[in-house]
């Protein structure tokens, strides 16, 4: 707006107020005057606009805006061409003043009357006032005025009045606006071009109650060209759902059923969405209030019965109890012709009903589907929805935990159903208690699950069947293997290891030989997978027990190498190369301990033995498995196991018969049974054929076996006497092995001591310091002999003293410590003070400070060994010392300084190694490296040579006790290369006997057998 405009309109507001405030209608006309004055049409209507807003607010000034006074009369005065406006401001400000008045229904008229060739100005702003028109009186004038049709009305506004009546504002038309409405539009052609709004509006018209004016427009459209897709079929479908809810069909059928005609299909879509639409909301209640209409309109369906139906899904779907309301639903069923359609339809009902039952877990209503089953005539429709029952009864019992009802069940069908279709019924509960057994973990599910398949007749089902058992018993079993606690009990391990024992007799028993393969390998995946998720060593006994089960050599080697990749404890000891794998599998079973008292255990054990191909090597472990036996009680087999023995004497070489012969003997005495008598002569037959090298050991091994025989049943006149038999040992560890039983017999005191001396003679004469220092403290500690005190302890002096020419630290320790953990073990029960000084005595002999203090804290000795000063400069402290003066322990220059500072590179050697180990946890592995390397580099330039093999030794050993295999194994072969090049035999000789005594050691913590002497780094 320009400022001379803007100026023009406030000049004419000033003159409207003037003269409306002094009463002086010349200044007023003045107002007016001057806005007819305004060239421009919309600041005219604006300026017109101005003077009735104040004359419409002003208090006493009612008589000017009086269309019979005021208003004509200034309208007939002034210009034509300024009525228009003069109009449109009235209109509009009559309207705001009297929006909520009724009167303004009155003066709206006397406006068209009065300006009826301005009707379409006064009707423009009638329809753009009237979205708020809370009474409804503007639309009421518009419509009074629009019926008279005196005056054509522009599509224009015939469309905004179509958009007033389907707009959802905020005071929508009453319903007889809406039909004052279609009176005006029915007829105009407009609505062709306007069919979404006109659609809009026909669903309007008929939710006000005007079904046939509704179906009378919607036909108009379909019939001038709209195609029945989209928003007419949505239109078409609301109109027939209000028709449903009126329960009058009859406009339907006389004015939209026809506009389908060739269309058959799109009016079964109609037919079955319209029902759908109607049933969304109240479901069973608006079916059981409209069924009559409902059947009615299924009947102009093609397929009348498929409407019903369709009736009967969409109750289902509104997710109403069917079980409350049964009889409605089988009422509706009835109206189905088809028998067949009829019966599926029942079937869907039950099932349902089943669903119900599973949700409310309640038995009742799941044993009322089954007994509405009898309703329906196709039996196999009858099989299929008892089928899909048990389905869910199966879920209920998981749910649940209850068995009992998948049992029960078995009973609910038997009258419903005949010949294949019970054997359905029969394979679907035999799954249930399947898929219940191995969700709850239940054998009992599974007996069940096994009884039934006995009653399947069909070949390959019951082999389905079958295996299905078989794998769902080894997955129980996993999972109780998964349990921390079963290798704790022989109670938990028969609990566990059952479901592979009962899995293996129904493959044995019940699958052809032609397909166990299947089944074996399925149950191997199941125990490889469970392998994977926790600790896989007790894993090994059921894949060992599958494994036997394989008869061909070639199969069971390949499922053996494939297991051996996966199941860790089997990948380091089984590899491509291995002959035979049976022997290292029955060791590793056998390391666990309770397996030695497991009836099932060492039933696989002597399974897994006998496989051995080695005869020597697998007598020897049957011999072993027959010990296990016996120690459980189990006489009968171990017996077993020894005959077994017996016949296969005759394959063996002079030596492994007589070794053979000779245990034997010794467990047939513990059996009581005098074929150990048997044996005894036959080992002495055989002892002519031995070769001179292990002859010795052939004796020791006739002593034993006669001694235990002797003191069972007393001396035999045709046995030799074992104390004889010991003047013929030359080996002295032999010797004194051999002795050991013979002092068990040996009564006579003085004799008693004579053995003993003599057995420390022999001991004193093996040369190598380690073999003599252990044998002493075996002989020492043995718990057959009841030796005097201080004959044991000559003994245990003679291993410290023996112990204390050895020149490797960890080899001493190793045997201190053994020594110190028997005396333990006698100080515990006996509490001899003169057991306790020998203890601390051997304590503060160990000269190595961490390896004293790690011993006695090991063995719960840190009270006996009182106070300790831990001032000298072993590795910890100065790592501590390092650390404490604000070092790092990336600072390896530091440490290196501090380490430097001692002469001797030897103990320089195993500080490096010893801060390496301490810091390898909460450093970089380049810098535990760099100490390793250093440690390396400052043993290998210590002369004399001895000494470097010997501090090598060490260091290997150190490495080997704290996980570093790769720096131990380096080490050694160093220490090795070391003693090779010393040039003196004898102290060569030496050298080398202590190496190999440290490989005995490394082989032994490879095996996990020895315990720690003190040296690994925690």
């Amino acid at each position: 707006m320009s400022t001379q405009s803007s100026l023009n309109l406030q000049i004419i507001d000033a003159f409207a107020t003037i003269g409306i405030s002094n009463g002086d209608e010349k200044i007023l006309d003045e107002a007016f005057h001057r806005a007819t004055e305004i060239p421009q049409k919309g600041l005219g209507e604006e300026a017109f606009k101005t003077i009735f807003k104040r004359i419409a607010t002003w208090e006493g000034a009612e008589h000017l805006v009086d269309i019979n006074g005021f208003i004509r009369n200034y309208f007939e005065e002034i210009k034509p061409d300024s009525r228009s406006e003069y109009i449109s401001a009235f209109t509009t400000v009559l309207i705001a003043k009297k929006r909520k008045n009724e009167s303004l229904k009155t003066d709206l008229k006397t406006l068209f009357d009065m300006a009826h060739e301005y009707h379409e100005e006064i009707v423009a702003v009638m329809l753009k006032e009237i979205g708020d028109d809370p009474a409804g009186y503007i639309l009421d004038a518009l419509l009074s005025e629009m019926k008279t049709d005196m005056t054509p009305y522009g599509d224009g506004q015939l469309r905004r009045l179509i958009q007033i009546a389907v707009a959802e504002e905020t005071y929508p038309p009453r319903n007889e606006q809406l039909f004052e409405i279609y009176q005006i539009i029915a007829d105009k052609p407009f609505i062709d071009s306007t069919t979404r709004s006109i659609f809009h509006f026909i669903e309007k018209v008929s939710a006000a109650g005007y079904m046939k004016e509704a179906y009378l427009l919607f036909a108009r459209i379909i019939n001038g060209g709209e195609i029945l897709t989209g928003k007419g079929m949505q239109t078409a479908t609301i109109l027939l759902k209000q028709s449903i809810q009126d329960g009058d069909l009859t406009y339907a059928e006389e004015l939209l059923f026809p506009l389908f005609s060739g269309q058959q299909e799109l009016l079964n879509y109609l037919i079955v969405t319209s029902q759908e639409a109607y049933l969304s909301n109240d479901g069973i209640y608006a079916f059981k209030d409209k069924k009559k209409t409902l059947l009615h309109l299924s009947s102009f369906h093609s397929s009348p019965d498929d409407a019903v139906i369709n009736i009967l899904t969409s109750l289902i779907d509104t997710e109403i109890l069917i079980h409350q309301h049964t009889a409605s639903l089988l009422d509706l069923v009835q109206h189905i012709t088809d028998p067949m359609k009829q019966d599926q339809s029942i079937a869907q009902i039950i099932i349902e009903i089943a669903r119900e039952g599973v949700n409310e877990a309640n038995r009742d209503i799941i044993q009322h589907a089954v007994a509405i089953g009898c309703m329906i005539n196709d039996e196999k429709t009858r099989s299929d929805a008892i089928v899909h029952i048990i389905y869910e009864i199966a879920s209920l019992a998981i749910v649940q935990g209850d068995l009992n009802l998948l049992v029960r069940v078995n009973t609910w069908w038997k009258d419903l159903l005949t010949g294949e279709f019970q054997a359905i019924a029969v394979d679907t509960i035999i799954e249930g208690m399947i898929q219940f057994a191995r969700e709850m973990s239940s054998t009992e599910a599974l007996i069940n699950a096994h009884e039934m398949i006995k009653t399947v007749h069909d070949t390959k089902k019951r082999r389905d069947h079958l295996e299905s058992c078989i794998s769902t018993y080894i997955t129980i079993g996993c999972k109780r293997l998964e349990q921390p606690v079963i290798l704790t009990s022989v109670e938990s391990l028969e609990w566990a290891l059952e479901p592979f024992s009962t899995a293996l007799s129904i493959l044995r028993d019940e699958i052809a030989p032609q397909d166990q393969a299947r089944s074996i390998t399925i149950g191997t995946d199941i125990i490889l997978d469970y392998s994977q998720k926790t600790d896989p060593g007790p894993y090994i006994i059921p894949i060992s027990m599958l494994i036997l089960e394989v008869d061909d050599p070639i199969n069971r080697r390949t499922i053996i190498l494939r297991c051996s990749t996966r199941l860790r404890p089997l990948s380091h000891q089984i590899d491509m190369n291995m002959s035979n794998p049976y022997e290292t599998i029955a060791s590793i079973i056998q390391s666990f301990p309770i397996t030695s008292q497991s009836r099932t255990a060492l039933g696989l054990i002597r399974q897994i033995v006998s496989a051995i191909e080695d005869p020597f090597a697998r007598n020897i472990r049957l011999c072993d498995s027959a010990q296990a036996h016996l120690e459980i009680g189990e006489l009968t087999t171990a017996g077993e196991i020894l005959l077994q023995i017996r016949y296969g004497i005759d394959e063996l070489d002079p030596e492994e018969a007589h070794e053979i012969l000779t245990r034997s003997a010794v467990l047939l005495t513990e059996m009581k049974s005098l074929s150990s008598r048997e044996c005894i002569v036959e080992a002495l037959h055989r002892i002519q054929k031995v070769s001179p090298e292990t002859k010795d050991h052939a004796r020791r091994q006739l002593a034993t076996a006669i001694v235990a025989y002797t003191e069972m049943f007393g001396e035999a006149s045709d046995l030799p006497d074992p104390e004889k038999l010991l003047h013929d040992i030359t080996d002295p560890i032999e010797y004194v092995y051999a002795t050991i039983p013979v002092l068990k017999i040996t009564s006579d005191a003085s004799k008693k001591r004579g053995l003993i001396k003599q057995a420390y003679e022999k001991m004193h004469a093996i040369p190598i310091h380690y073999d003599r220092a252990t044998l002493l403290i075996d002989f020492a500690f043995s718990s057959e002999i009841q030796m005097p005190w201080e004959d044991k302890e000559a003994c245990i002096r003679s291993a410290i003293q023996a112990s204390e020419s050895i020149k490797v630290p960890f080899i001493i320790a190793t045997i201190k410590k053994r020594i110190i953990t028997h005396l333990v073990n006698e100080y515990s029960s006996s509490q001899e003070n003169h057991i306790g000084e020998l203890i601390i005595e051997l304590l503060e002999s160990i000269s190595e400070e961490t390896v004293r203090i790690s011993i006695a804290e090991d063995l719960g000795l840190m009270v006996m060994l009182g106070s300790t000063d831990l001032q000298t400069d072993i590795p910890r402290i100065l790592l501590e010392q390092h650390l404490n003066e604000g070092g790092r322990v990336a600072d390896n220059a530091l440490i290196e300084r501090k380490i430097q500072k001692i002469h001797d590179r030897g103990v320089r050697a195993q500080y490096y190694l010893g801060i390496a180990m301490l810091i390898r946890r909460r450093s970089q592995s380049r810098r535990v490296e760099r100490l390793i390397q250093q440690a390396i580099r400052e043993a290998s330039i210590i002369r004399p040579l001895p000494r470097r093999a010997y501090i090598l030794c060490d260091l290997a050993l150190v490495s080997f006790v704290n996980g570093e295999y790769e720096h131990g194994g380096t080490l050694f072969d160093m220490a090795m290369a070391t003693a090779t090049n010393i040039i003196t035999p004898e102290v060569r000789d030496e050298v080398i006997s202590e190496l190999y005594v440290a490989m005995q050691l490394i082989q032994e913590m490879d095996d996990e057998g020895i315990s720690n002497p003190g040296y690994k780094i925690e």
